[in-house]
């Protein structure tokens, strides 16, 4: 079986590099092709799968682009085209609904290949709440798509429920829940146990950039909350960079007692030291496809706080060892909080055996089944 993979976002998300190679354990032959933007003609292509798959980068897209969208669609299609005999391919692999999504269905009629997608949140809120141009060709590319990936109960719900107040068709056969996949050595690695604390300082983990999206001075504030409330806590944000990083600079030179800064942890093991270190992860973007940091923070054992409706929400496995957040204040995370801790004064959270679900062997099996099954019903986009 050959597939081709549409992933403009693959040189940004360690994540692909997990799930390629689990594929590629599984004899599936891959080629990934990446439409990339002048303002990244510097980007030096990685070596990171130069023996499981061949990956195809073009300098293609413009800044205007985003604004043409069904020129930007015509030039990258020619771009791919050069490239790759697409004829050559049982399937293609769309990471993104509106771009690779558009490519594929333009590459799917063209050589009568099926296509699959990924749908991911920035698909959801920014097709259906911004481009309200794009929703009919959203939704065409949609419903021509032998499947559609959502990666998590909630937002398949979320789908679902969009579609619905838009009054527009859509399949719902075609839609699975398949979830992204954390490292390998949070499967290999034994996670901490600890019956009760030993000390009263309470310890929130936040990992992640510093976007508006994230809400981290929300955090900030909800920490700070809880020693004006007379709860000893401390919070380590471990990331940064993004729209709200100067911001957030200011809220923890504001709150320097009672925040430590990280900067971005790339070694596995270094952060797997600080999830044991702390005794609860919080989470609550406004908008969260899947948190991986939320299954990192429970194969360690680690509590969640999580946004209700987002992020890995709808997981039975990992809900069971969280704590849902509606709020929208300091004082409402803070309270959250604060229930979380009494909620988990011991640390003993779901077994390995329990998150197998999130195991690159499981998701990537579960993506060749997928594979095989698009191949097999010879469902063609109209």
């Amino acid at each position: 079986m050959k597939v081709l993979h549409i992933n403009s976002d693959y040189p940004y998300q360690l994540l692909y590099e997990r799930l390629y190679h689990g594929i590629s354990q599984c004899d599936i032959d891959q080629t990934v092709f990446v439409p990339l933007r002048y303002a990244d003609k510097n980007y030096k292509s990685d070596k990171r799968h130069s023996d499981i798959l061949e990956v195809k980068y073009r300098i293609v897209l413009r800044w205007y682009h985003k604004y043409l969208y069904y020129y930007k669609i015509h030039r990258v299609t020619k771009s791919l085209e050069y490239a790759i005999d697409v004829s050559q391919y049982d399937l293609i692999h769309a990471h993104y609904l509106l771009t690779d999504g558009g490519i594929a269905y333009k590459l799917s009629r063209k050589y009568g290949i099926p296509y699959i997608i990924t749908i991911r949140n920035t698909n959801v809120n920014r097709l259906l709440r911004y481009r309200y141009y794009l929703r009919g060709r959203g939704n065409k590319i949609l419903n021509n798509a032998s499947t559609a990936i959502c990666l998590t109960p909630s937002y398949l719900d979320v789908l679902k429920q969009k579609y619905r107040q838009l009054k527009v068709k859509h399949r719902d056969n075609n839609m699975e829940i398949v979830p992204n996949t954390v490292s390998q050595v949070y499967h290999a690695t034994p996670p901490t146990y600890r019956l009760q604390k030993t000390s009263d300082l309470y310890k929130v983990l936040y990992v992640g950039d510093h976007s508006k999206n994230k809400q981290v001075h929300l955090i900030i504030d909800a920490v700070s909350i809880m020693n004006k409330r007379g709860i000893p806590a401390k919070l380590t944000l471990v990331g940064g960079g993004r729209d709200y990083r100067d911001r957030i600079k200011k809220y923890i030179s504001q709150n320097a007692g009672v925040v430590t800064h990280i900067p971005w942890v790339t070694d596995t093991n270094t952060l797997i030291s600080i999830y044991d270190r702390h005794d609860v992860s919080v989470l609550v973007s406004k908008k969260e496809t899947f948190g991986v940091v939320q299954v990192e923070s429970i194969f360690r054992n680690t509590p969640i706080v999580y946004r209700k409706g987002q992020g890995i929400d709808g997981w039975d496995v990992c809900t069971s060892y969280g704590l849902a957040f509606e709020g929208s204040t300091g004082d409402e995370l803070a309270s959250a909080l604060i229930n979380a801790k009494e909620k988990y004064k011991s640390r003993r959270g779901p077994s390995h055996a329990d998150l197998d679900v999130f195991t690159i062997n499981a998701v990537a099996q579960r993506h060749v089944q997928i594979y095989e099954s698009a191949i097999s019903s010879k469902f063609m986009p109209s």
